[in-house]
């Protein structure tokens, strides 16, 4: 983890965000949380290997696999 903090930055969450993302139907608290507050820090795409659960979140989704190439 301590590796992964050098290549990433890690962002707070406010309770706002967590209000707002417990109010998008999304089947993932944990995602939609993620996509909240990707917007928040103007983040342009999320890596993951479940793009279905960021539908509609208006976030840029790539796979891992995507990305790299």
């Amino acid at each position: 983890i301590r590796k992964l903090m050098t290549m990433v930055t890690v962002c707070d969450v406010t309770a706002q965000q967590l209000a707002e993302a417990l109010d998008v139907s999304n089947e993932d608290l944990e995602d939609a949380l993620q996509a909240i507050c990707a917007k928040s820090e103007h983040c342009k795409l999320i890596i993951t290997r479940d793009k279905k659960h960021f539908e509609g979140t208006g976030m840029k989704c790539l796979t891992p696999e995507e990305f790299v190439i």
